[in-house]
């Protein structure tokens, strides 16, 4: 497939757009990341404190097993965090290859006698 300038310009727009979309939703799954820790501290303390007058093992277990959902929660969202941060670096490789084969079009054009 031959590339002009103008189709590499496109792709690039194009995942320079993808790019950004991905930016937000990065920092929308990093809110909820926030939210869902913040979530399990508190039931995890809830527990806790709820279970006075019980020996501080005891009162340790209880309150595990009362977070261990929003413990989960928590490392789901952060996982999701995490993958999406891995999407936005493979986005900045696809534009810097897509600067590159643009960078090749534009040469092969001028080395032709063509405009770029």
């Amino acid at each position: 497939m031959d590339i002009t300038p103008n189709t590499a310009a496109g792709i690039i727009i194009h995942i320079s757009r993808l790019h950004k979309a991905k930016i937000k939703e990065f920092e929308k799954l990093n809110d909820e990341s926030a939210e869902a820790k913040k979530k399990a501290e508190v039931v995890f303390a809830r527990a806790f404190l709820e279970a006075e007058h019980r020996p501080m093992d005891e009162r340790r277990q209880i309150a595990l097993l009362a977070a261990a959902d929003a413990r989960f929660d928590a490392d789901v969202a952060e996982r999701k965090v995490k993958a999406c941060e891995k999407a936005l670096w493979a986005l900045s490789d696809d534009q810097d290859s897509a600067r590159t084969i643009s960078a090749t079009a534009r040469d092969e054009m001028k080395s032709l006698g063509g405009q770029p």
